[in-house]
């Protein structure tokens, strides 16, 4: 099993770490630090994500228009978005990546007038980005992650 999560985590911490010398790197202490309150929070962010997932889905994010076209339902995005900044381990980079994304698709599904496949990009967790998201949340303890880079405000970790 192996995913790269999709999600840009934001720790106050690792800003005062990288903001207390700005000439020069932090100490390899301080990243390792650092590192483990990333990781820690992303531990404790699938955790509340688990907890949280039936809530989560409860979200109409696709609904049919009066012609029975799918349209992206813009209040249950929202909704969805707002539900997601209240766990408060999201950044609003994650949260405006899928405004854009779902803005995307609203323009998308005006052109291509789907009215009965599940329209391409709504299939999928849009957390884990999978369809089997009991496969990761179950075995959080097990997760393996990688830094793969990390700066003042931002950390892209693999999670495998």
């Amino acid at each position: 099993m192996a995913c790269l999560l999709s999600m840009v985590i934001f720790c106050a911490e690792i800003a005062n770490t990288f903001a207390q010398k700005p000439s020069a790197k932090p100490a390899s202490s301080a990243i390792v630090k650092e590192s483990t309150k990333v990781k820690n929070s992303i531990v404790a962010f699938l955790q509340w994500y688990k907890v949280n997932l039936h809530e989560a889905n409860k979200f109409p994010l696709l609904a049919k228009d009066s012609l029975g076209y799918y349209a992206v339902n813009k209040k249950a995005a929202d909704d969805y978005l707002n539900f997601m900044r209240s766990s408060k381990w999201v950044s609003e980079k994650y949260i405006a990546y899928w405004i854009k994304y779902f803005n995307d698709k609203a323009e998308m599904l005006k052109k291509e007038k789907l009215a009965s496949d599940m329209p391409e990009g709504f299939d999928f967790d849009f957390v884990l980005i999978t369809q089997e998201q009991e496969l990761i949340l179950n075995k959080i303890a097990q997760l393996k992650s990688n830094i793969i880079s990390i700066n003042a405000s931002t950390a892209l970790v693999s999670v495998k």
